[in-house]
């Protein structure tokens, strides 16, 4: 793409380098925000308690700085749905705000939420590959000009296209 190749990279600190994660950039931040509070809405220590005797998982919340967290939030939505959905159905749900509910139940938030995680995936692939022990600068820059996103994400890749060409 660019008719070079690299030689030589110099990195900064994680503080930087998280700026410039490509997962975080690619989120919706109003997809995220929504996730973020029911994920919130759960993480208390009894409302987690009751989701557990549901048959649901440990809230797992996005972490501004550890890699691949959005993908891993987002994921722990949908994999704690049906057991939240059982939750609210019972008096168990006085726990979680109406709104909350609501959210749960909205077919185009969720849609966005599993389109979110479609999208994550080979960006969070890339990351662990560049985090190998046996990976080189080199090898992740090569790796980080061709992001293989899924078909259909083309907001998405213009979005990347817009973050390699600014300085």
């Amino acid at each position: 793409m660019y008719n070079t190749a690299v030689y030589c990279i110099v990195s900064d600190n994680a503080a930087n380098l998280r700026k410039m994660l490509l997962a975080k950039d690619l989120a919706s931040s109003q997809v995220a925000s929504r996730v973020n509070t029911i994920l919130k809405a759960f993480n208390k220590p009894d409302s987690e308690f009751k989701l557990r005797q549901h048959g649901g998982f440990r809230i797992n919340l996005a972490c501004e700085t550890r890699w691949c967290s959005y993908r891993d939030a987002f994921k722990n939505l949908l994999s704690n749905l049906p057991a939240m959905k059982k939750m609210v159905a019972t008096e168990d749900g006085r726990l979680i705000p109406e709104d909350v509910t609501k959210l749960m139940y909205d077919q185009n938030f969720i849609r966005s939420v599993e389109d979110s995680v479609q999208l994550f995936n080979p960006i969070c692939e890339l990351i662990n590959v560049c985090q190998e022990s046996a990976a080189s600068c080199a090898d992740a820059v090569e790796q980080w000009l061709q992001p293989h996103l899924p078909q259909g994400f083309d907001d998405a890749e213009n979005n990347l296209t817009q973050k390699e060409t600014k300085p």
